[in-house]
């Protein structure tokens, strides 16, 4: 766990990611693999779903990039990142998570992912 940050028990990517450097992700992603980007800090999120709480798009384009099955990746509370970011009031980072996460991932026999978008959707408007 060459990434790890042992006191806070969260990755060098989460620190990177939740203080919004875009230029640090960047260059912390380049050096990781994809199994790497799905290590999860110490509340169950991946690097994505932290950059879906933050709403800067650009962040969750450049993880993704590296590891587009992050998408799909659920938090212990078993939230995606796209109803992350719509629980957060981030609408631009909402709307490219929809767009990139596969519309399969929505469908009932699935889970309920589907469903719980669409209620967040409807609690924010």
């Amino acid at each position: 766990m060459l990434f790890q940050l042992t006191e806070h028990k969260n990755t060098a990517l989460h620190a990177a990611v939740s203080f919004g450097y875009l230029n640090i992700v960047e260059n912390l992603v380049n050096l990781m693999t994809e199994a790497e980007m799905e290590m999860t800090d110490t509340d169950g999120y991946i690097a994505l779903a932290s950059a879906a709480l933050t709403g800067i798009t650009e962040i969750a384009e450049c993880i993704i990039q590296k590891n587009e099955n992050l998408v799909i990746i659920p938090n212990n509370s078993d939230e995606i990142p796209v109803t992350l970011a719509v629980l957060s009031g981030h609408i631009k980072m909402a709307h490219y998570l929809y767009l990139v996460t596969p519309l399969r991932s929505f469908f009932p026999e699935n889970g309920h992912h589907g469903a719980m978008l669409l209620k967040q959707c409807f609690l924010s408007n």
